[in-house]
């Protein structure tokens, strides 16, 4: 389902599944993230739902989302704060990382992270994450920028809207990168509807974010 002609990434709310038959390299992601065959073969089974709550605390954006996952797999619950501050987390599944997040105003704007081992940037990173296929590229945008700890990658994403199937459609372009390997995904959402007000039901949880 579309969703509402008037949402935009400072107002993204409700309820998102993932849409598996549009989603490109998620597979491919974890990989180079060091993943195991076995744990990405039951990411890849699992139906993810997020449920996105969307608001301003003093003068901070934050995004609260909780993954709902018919799957058996266990994960947490995800904050983020858009103010560009880094922050350490530890997960059962990325292990030890640490990340920021901001809003940024207009495609062209966007100051990617990721580089290579030389400090350099990959055009087709750049190119991958400021995609033209972006919907109203003078908006805001979400960019997440996250490092690993344990190991040697990083992980880069740009949110935003799509028009995908002929319906506009909230996705995420994004990078992993160790040194030279590296892989461009893309995550899109279904839109089911507006948060629950009704307590969930929760199968278990995912990590999958970056």
């Amino acid at each position: 389902m579309a969703v509402p002609p008037d949402m935009t990434i400072e107002n993204l709310n409700g309820k998102f599944r993932m849409n598996k038959d549009l989603c490109k390299k998620t597979n491919e992601m974890l990989k180079v993230q060091g993943i195991g065959m076995i744990t990405r073969t039951a990411i890849g089974y699992a139906s993810v739902t997020l449920h996105i709550n969307n608001y301003v605390e003093g003068d901070v954006r934050k995004i609260d989302i909780d993954q709902t996952v018919i799957g058996g797999l266990k994960g947490t619950s995800e904050k983020r704060s858009c103010d560009w501050n880094e922050r350490a987390h530890h997960d059962h599944i990325f292990e030890n990382v640490k990340g920021r997040t901001r809003l940024v105003h207009g495609l062209e704007n966007i100051d990617v992270q990721t580089h290579l081992p030389d400090g350099s940037k990959d055009s087709k990173d750049v190119e991958w994450l400021c995609n033209s296929d972006f919907l109203d590229k003078d908006g805001v945008f979400l960019q997440s920028w996250v490092e690993s700890t344990d190991k040697n990658w990083t992980a880069e994403q740009v949110w935003g809207f799509e028009t995908i199937g002929g319906v506009k459609r909230y996705s995420r372009k994004i990078v992993v990168r160790d040194g030279n390997n590296a892989e461009h995904g893309w995550l899109v959402y279904d839109y089911l509807g507006p948060l629950d007000t009704k307590k969930k039901e929760q199968e278990g949880e995912l990590d999958v974010e970056y």
